[in-house]
């Protein structure tokens, strides 16, 4: 194979060995560009699961499908005797029916309460006693009457002033059991 055709053959294999090596080199540098991004999404699967984790030890405190209309009503009872409260300062408490939150595991309860006339740093107190220590408990409304106006004009109050309350009490309920994200 010296002549000629042996030259030829020569560099026939040269070349095709340099096809090889092209074509060798272009697929391992597409399987590292394919390792690094499988690293890149490892990292980024692995930082999500970090802030799910971190996301689910902060989610919003909600209370267990355990509360019952006893012991909402027993939780006002035991808020306006921490507050210091008159026993018939709490006239109405109406639990509401429990409703889904959309799509999630969770449900609201709401509660309607009715309170006789308390002076304002009174009602303050009830509201703190109230959700104190109490998961997912949130005053969602709000509704105040002032003091009645039928005084005499000039005549001196006769002690402070009491407003009458009316609130809605929203309770979180967490309850996976019923319907959920799917």
């Amino acid at each position: 194979m010296n002549g000629p055709n042996g030259t030829r053959l020569a560099a026939g294999a040269l070349g095709l060995l340099a096809v090889a090596a092209v074509w060798a080199g272009l697929r391992a540098s597409a399987a590292a560009a394919g390792a690094e991004a499988a690293g890149e999404t490892l990292a980024d699967c692995r930082r999500l699961a970090a802030e799910i984790r971190a996301l689910r030890s902060d989610a919003p405190t909600a209370a267990p499908e355990t509360t019952a209309e006893e012991a909402v009503t027993e939780r006002v009872d035991r808020a306006a005797r921490a507050a210091g409260l008159p026993a018939d300062a709490v006239l109405d408490v109406d639990p509401r029916p429990a409703r889904r939150a959309g799509e999630t595991a969770y449900r609201t309860r709401s509660t309607g309460l009715s309170l006789a006339p308390l002076t304002l740093p009174e009602l303050r107190r009830f509201l703190e006693a109230l959700v104190e220590d109490e998961p997912g408990l949130t005053v969602t409304s709000l509704q105040l009457t002032p003091p009645r106006a039928d005084r005499p004009a000039g005549a001196a109050a006769a002690g402070p002033e009491r407003w009458s309350a009316n609130l809605a009490l929203t309770r979180l309920i967490y309850d996976p059991t019923t319907s959920g994200p799917k």
